[in-house]
């Protein structure tokens, strides 16, 4: 075809074998001139304009064939939009049917079928296109307004594109993904602007977006589910799931200047990726889409071509350096970067969205603002041959790298400081999910909790360091798929002992410890919150007393016979820190202690000998605390302890073992009724460990409150002097526990009436063998009656006289 009369600046050409191009132009520099012919289309009727149709050669779109027997076949689809109508309209067009390629010395062209290639998908068919699409109508450039349906097309890949009769797309389905709920959620574009069908129709597509500004209205995971994805303007829904993984391609959320976000490649043409970011000229109306825009008070600012520069050297050092990586998680992304072939859509440095609710608390840990998937993309997406859908999903594959700053894997299992005077302290140091085909392959996290305090009391260090120099209990996460079934979990593997600062409670071992989501939700202004437990098992070790130092006085009972033995005594489960957290602008994470629901198993504990659990027979019944007050506040008369300087626990708060004292039933003398008391061991978070203990023990019998004297409901009336609680015997070994009840008025627990002018003492020993068996404690009741009184004596002599 010639070119139209005046259509070229450079005329007719003069001779057949002459090079379309100066002999300096350079494909990829900036120096040299090139020059080739013009051309126009000249329509045979003026009432049917010509159709113009440019697809990508690796992206060409298929509708479906005509109903065959077997399977469903596609057929070539080549929507056509009318050529402008602009007067005298020319663009550029190659005579390559004239061209002798080679480069050999008496080569005319010096130029291969690669090079050739290259210039037509790099200058002249983007030259060309952006010639036609400013001749188009304005209001066609604006938004495609056909009414005709859109017909269903496919890609090779599996991009569907639903194109109407003029050539418009309604819409471009890169991706569809559904959630662990079935849903469906897209990547795509609705209604999208000329310029983004204009970059689809490309011959060699290679496609980087920086900016929003022609996408249209972003539709995030959230509002897909909500409400799915609105109709009749341009949109962009950007999300993925891997299961209930979420990811969006934030694009334009570009934090600072050379801190890119968000980059969507998108290529449909031969050439290794990490040579293609590098160069400029090779990518698809890069002025357009490749302009990076800046946050401004957490808005996309302008796109600013002057970083296109700034974009390449970023991607290509984000490129480079994976495939430098020594981490085999980067494996697979390094290849794909250095395949010729490779065609899909990428995303790098997305957005996470939302984690499986298994681990939704991890989101409290993290740095929400370096919390990225390090890629996400799709290779290929089943097509539907009848229907031109996808059918099912596509396949996503992708990477989360998250690693603290303060953290390197070099470190291994090794806490990290943090900066806080909270007495508890939640960090990720790293997460790691690798995906393939929709599919979680790899999975791996760290975190770790810093504890400060336990119980009321400070923590004072480690039992153990060995490099854990910050008080923190390290948790692992792990994954697994069972018949479908996805679940994640975050627990420790060892036993972490703490030091405490205190003479009451020397020291605390968590054994298991993990974190468990209770609730999700959103809140007015849309940010995330959450609900989380740590529950914590393990051993209480309590310090023995002994004062003096010949005779112990082992009130807590639970414990190592020696400090310098491992962490032995009672053992607990269900220990509670609550974590309450919401994300946002200002993110917020509180970390409660609570014992309420927490539970002892006495036959997984240590129970020293001579001790009063022992010796009592005691049966363990729970924990008990208070924020203020003392333990009459509970209804428990405090004991006097005998050879044992103590002071009660400070107003600052306690916690305190509950036992049950079997008094046993009075044998003999009496109906077999037994009667049991509950006695409180209280702590206060006071106390150096050398020093005097914060320490309170108090003892209640049935119904008595803190308002009443000791009452035992129907069955007595009493009220009791001073309770004693004592150990004593000629050495340490042989001494035994002795809990008195002195000064009982009117009634000795139900066996007999007394006088009303005596009192009795009540006296509850163990065996002399101390077998801390309930049967073998034995009791004694003494009574002492009053003397009557005196008669007075008689009067005195009077003596009559007079004074000297």
């Amino acid at each position: 075809m010639r070119p139209a009369k005046g259509a070229s600046p450079l005329g007719a050409p003069m001779a057949a074998d002459e090079a379309p191009l100066a002999s300096s132009y350079q494909l990829n520099g900036t120096s040299g001139a090139a020059q080739t012919n013009w051309a126009t289309i000249v329509a045979a009727d003026p009432g049917t304009p010509p159709l113009y149709c440019s697809q990508p050669a690796k992206a060409p779109l298929f509708v479906a064939g005509q109903p065959s027997p077997g399977p469903a076949l596609l057929a070539p689809f080549q929507p056509g939009r009318p050529w402008p109508s602009e007067p005298g309209l020319a663009v550029p067009l190659l005579p390559y049917a004239g061209v002798a390629l080679g480069t050999g010395p008496s080569a005319p062209t010096q130029i291969d079928a690669g090079t050739l290639a290259a210039i037509e998908g790099s200058v002249i068919s983007p030259y060309r296109r952006r010639l036609i699409s400013a001749a188009s109508d304005p209001s066609r450039q604006a938004a495609p307004q056909s009414s005709d349906a859109a017909t269903p097309s496919a890609t090779p890949a599996g991009v569907i594109v639903h194109a109407r009769s003029d050539g418009s797309y309604a819409d471009i389905l890169l991706a569809q993904s559904r959630n662990a709920a079935g849903q469906a959620v897209m990547l795509g574009f609705g209604s999208p602007a000329d310029a983004l069908q204009q970059a689809f129709q490309g011959n060699s597509l290679f496609l980087v977006v920086a900016n929003r500004e022609n996408l249209g209205t972003i539709v995030d995971y959230a509002q897909q589910i909500a409400g799915g994805v609105p109709g009749g303007s341009p949109t962009f829904p950007n999300a993925v799931t891997v299961g209930d993984w979420v990811m969006e391609a934030d694009i334009g959320s570009n934090p600072a200047y050379g801190d890119y976000r968000s980059v969507m490649i998108i290529k449909a043409r031969p050439g290794k990726l990490v040579d293609l970011v590098a160069a400029t000229d090779a990518w698809t109306a890069a002025a357009t889409f490749a302009a990076p825009s800046i946050l401004q008070d957490g808005v996309p600012g302008p796109p600013d071509p002057a970083q296109i520069a700034n974009v390449s050297q970023w991607l290509s050092a984000y490129v480079n350096d994976a495939i430098n990586s020594t981490d085999d998680l980067f494996a697979d992304f390094a290849s794909l970067a250095q395949l010729d072939d490779w065609t899909g859509i990428l995303v790098l440095a997305a957005s996470v969205a939302a984690f499986p609710k298994d681990l939704a608390g991890m989101a409290a840990g993290i740095d929400q603002s370096r919390f990225l998937a390090h890629h996400f993309g799709t290779r290929l997406s089943p097509v539907d041959g009848a229907t031109v859908s996808i059918a099912g999903t596509s396949s996503v594959f992708g990477l989360i790298h998250y690693t603290d700053p303060a953290y390197s894997e070099t470190m291994g299992q090794t806490p990290v400081a943090v900066a806080s005077n909270d007495d508890y302290s939640f960090l990720v140091l790293e997460l790691q999910a690798l995906f393939q085909n929709s599919a979680v392959k790899r999975f791996a996290s760290l975190a770790q909790l810093i504890v400060s305090r336990l119980f009321g009391i400070p923590v004072a260090g480690m039992v153990s360091t060995n490099g854990n120099d910050f008080n923190a209990v390290l948790f692992d996460g792990a994954y697994q798929n069972s018949g479908g079934v996805s679940t994640y979990s975050l627990s420790t593997r060892v036993t972490f002992g703490f030091e405490m600062a205190s003479a009451v409670l020397s020291r605390v071992a968590i054994t298991a410890a993990s974190l468990n989501t209770v609730s999700t939700g959103v809140d007015s202004q849309g940010n995330s919150t959450g609900v989380s437990v740590f529950a914590l098992s393990g051993l209480l070790d309590f310090a023995i007393r002994s004062d003096p130092p010949s005779i112990g006085f082992d009130l807590l009972s639970f414990g190592a016979d020696d400090p310098d033995d491992p962490v032995a005594g009672l053992s607990f489960s269900r220990l509670a820190l609550p974590m309450t957290y919401s994300e946002g602008p200002s993110p917020t994470r509180t970390i409660g202690f609570d014992a309420s629901a927490i539970s002892f198993d006495p036959s997984r504990s240590a129970v020293r000998s001579g001790s009063l659990y022992r010796d009592l027979a005691l049966t363990i019944d729970g924990m008990t605390s208070a924020d203020s007050g003392g333990i009459d506040a509970l209804g428990y008369e405090q004991m006097l302890l005998v050879r044992l300087d103590a002071s009660a626990p400070s107003a600052g708060g306690w916690y305190g073992l509950v036992f049950k004292v079997d008094f046993g039933t009075p044998g003999k003398l009496g109906a077999a009724v037994g009667l049991t008391a509950r006695m409180l061991l209280a702590w206060g978070p006071g106390g150096d460990p050398a020093g005097t203990p914060d320490l309170a023990a108090g003892l209640s019998l049935p119904g008595m409150s803190a308002t009443s004297p000791l009452s035992l409901q129907s069955v007595l009336k009493l009220s009791v002097g001073r309770i004693i609680l004592a150990r004593g015997g000629a050495s340490d070994s042989t001494a035994r526990f002795l809990l008195t009840l002195n000064d009982i008025a009117l009634k000795a627990l139900g066996l007999l009436k007394l006088p009303p002018n005596g009192v009795t003492n009540f006296l509850l020993f163990g065996a002399p063998e101390g077998s801390g068996d309930a049967a073998s404690l034995g009791w004694l009741a003494l009574y002492n009656e009053n003397p009557p009184p005196a008669p007075p004596p008689p009067p005195s002599p009077q003596i009559e006289g007079n004074a000297a």
